[in-house]
């Protein structure tokens, strides 16, 4: 069920609808699941709550391979494959206090899901390794194919009287990573978390694609995409 609220997560990005449409439309491609967006959703981070107040979603948006600057992101998505962190060092930031803001706000007791799709799923990384305060309130992670850098370990930061080793533990049990077997983004050894791979199943049948100067054939991107999981 995460997938969908990651893919949620991507409709209230829409530029083509204002703010109330995107919303409407969200809250109906997840009538099924009980769950609706929260008002203090935006763009990049969103809240979905359920019906019974008792169950939230926190969805970070991945790179949308629709805008206008998708190439763009892209090849900072790769950048970022590398290990060059700083190309969404002040966006992952960014995120990470807006999360922190939407957890003040709900009830301590309500039990919270975050989830991320690509880039999505690297910014809910990031916000885990930096953030105590939301790893420590989050119940579980799930992650799909997010973008995981070559260069080794991110710093995980520990409140005072926390072990990393303990906060390595948490992280593990906390995150799981769903990945298809031949997405590039998220080949790489994750730092934490346990992962599950799956088949592809999604297959572009469109015979040219915008981003084949930057992956290196169309079906790498399909592999990419969260429809595989939907």
């Amino acid at each position: 069920m995460p997938a969908e609220f990651a893919e949620a997560s991507y409709i209230l990005n829409d530029k083509q609808l204002n703010k109330q449409d995107r919303i409407d439309k969200a809250n109906e491609k997840l009538s099924d699941t009980g769950y609706q967006v929260h008002p203090d959703s935006g763009r990049d981070v969103q809240l979905f709550v359920h019906s019974d107040g008792k169950k939230g979603v926190i969805a970070h948006r991945g790179t949308d391979f629709n805008g206008n600057r998708a190439i763009k992101d892209v090849r900072a998505d790769l950048a970022y494959m590398t290990g060059n962190e700083t190309v969404f060092s002040k966006e992952f930031s960014k995120r990470a206090s807006k999360t922190k803001k939407i957890l003040k706000k709900i009830d301590p007791n309500m039990h919270i899901t975050m989830t991320g799709h690509s880039l999505g799923g690297a910014s809910v990384n990031h916000s885990l390794l930096k953030e105590p305060d939301i790893r420590n309130r989050v119940d579980n992670v799930e992650l799909y194919n997010p973008l995981l850098h070559h260069a080794g370990s991110s710093k995980v930061h520990t409140k005072r009287h926390e072990h990393k080793k303990d906060v390595d533990d948490q992280l593990n049990n906390l995150i799981t990573i769903h990945r298809t077997k031949n997405d590039l983004a998220s080949a790489q050894k994750p730092q934490h978390g346990k992962v599950k791979n799956y088949k592809q199943k999604f297959h572009s049948t469109r015979r040219t694609n915008p981003f084949r100067d930057v992956f290196d054939k169309v079906e790498q991107l399909s592999a990419h995409s969260l429809r595989n999981f939907l």
